[in-house]
């Protein structure tokens, strides 16, 4: 995995957790459809992008597009380790609303968020106003 993608996952969830966009579905009903998770973001013309990792995890095509954990960076490995977080088996689907060069996400997933926010804090990001900071 390189250096630029770990940059970019990270920066994605510090965004998400800053604009307070990200919710955490554990053990409720949520959102099930690319439709309902669009009721999440303000009306405006955007480009929608929904990706739904887990159907692509359980039918297998995750693991032949991403490969093994032997390429992956010590960077990418050290943020493992650091939030407990791996997009691989942690996160459900991801919702980006983009306009310009504001741009929204919805994360479901499994989240340890004392784990995120430290991390994030230790990078230099902050958490404002979200309910799982």
């Amino acid at each position: 995995m390189s250096r630029k993608f770990a940059a970019i996952l990270i920066a994605l969830i510090t965004v998400a957790l800053g604009v307070g966009v990200v919710f955490l579905l554990s053990g409720n009903k949520g959102p099930k459809t690319a439709a309902q998770y669009l009721q999440y973001f303000p009306e405006r013309e955007a480009v929608v992008f929904y990706l739904d990792v887990d159907a692509l995890r359980t039918s297998g095509i995750l693991d032949k597009l991403v490969g093994s954990t032997v390429g992956e960076s010590a960077d990418y490995r050290s943020f493992v380790q650091q939030t407990g977080f791996d997009y691989k088996k942690d996160l459900d689907a991801v919702m980006l609303n983009s306009a310009g060069a504001i741009h929204y996400f919805v994360l479901k997933g499994r989240f340890d968020w004392p784990k995120l926010r430290a991390y994030a804090e230790k990078e230099g990001g902050k958490c404002q106003g979200a309910n799982y900071c």
